[in-house]
């Protein structure tokens, strides 16, 4: 049981890590985390429904203890994704409350759009996970799909991805923008209309918070 404790501790521990040295992957992750909620409570589902409980409060009691006894039975995997639902987010929570005095850097805005259609593609991706990942997956299964889930954190990061995250958007709106002649990304409350009288007057500069080379926190 101890070892058990100490390796999801090191896992946990890992996460934090990961997240706290590196904001891409820090997005990266937060941008997976409806689908690591998702695939958890589909294994959760699938696991209760074994079970054969048919009332209403048998099937919540035993959907808990589903989740119990998958999560916390040494299951690393599961672990893992258990982590991947909670770290990250509050990992950039940190990011932005550490950044916000120290990454603040002032540009003209010219030019913004909506974003297209990648945001959409982007969640295209979940499907693979969703539909081969179960309670009764065999190994194979999950080296594919940790190994098909690291290709795609490499090129989100090397491609300098981090503005497709739909879990952002969940809170702010994203705009593509030219920032001082060069093409970025803004994550911002103001509404489109809003953003664009900003935009109009080229003269005046503005303060961002800078969260990567492409990707702008503007402030209302």
């Amino acid at each position: 049981m101890w070892i058990d404790i100490i390796i999801a501790f090191l896992i946990l521990v890992a996460i934090v890590l990961l997240c706290v040295f590196s904001l891409k992957i820090d997005l990266f992750l937060v941008s997976f985390m409806p689908l690591f909620l998702i695939i958890l409570i589909k294994v959760t589902l699938e696991s209760e429904k074994d079970s054969g409980k048919s009332s209403l409060l048998s099937k919540v009691s035993g959907f808990f203890f589903s989740f119990k006894s998958i999560v916390f039975t040494g299951n690393f995997f599961w672990i893992t994704i258990l982590a991947l639902c909670i770290v990250p987010i509050f990992v950039f929570w940190f990011h932005l409350s550490w950044r916000k005095k120290s990454s603040i850097v002032s540009f003209s805005v010219s030019k913004i759009e909506h974003l297209d259609d990648s945001i959409v593609s982007y969640v295209m991706t979940y499907i693979v996970p969703l539909t081969s990942l179960s309670y009764s997956s065999q190994l194979s299964e999950y080296v594919s799909n940790i190994s098909l889930f690291i290709l795609i954190m490499i090129l989100y990061i090397r491609l300098d991805l981090v503005y497709l995250n739909p879990v952002l958007m969940l809170r702010w709106n994203i705009f593509r923008a030219v920032l001082d002649g060069e093409n970025r990304f803004v994550i911002t409350k103001l509404t489109y209309a809003q953003f664009d009288s900003k935009a109009k007057n080229e003269k005046t500069k503005y303060d961002f918070q800078k969260l990567s080379n492409s990707l702008y926190l503007l402030n209302r």
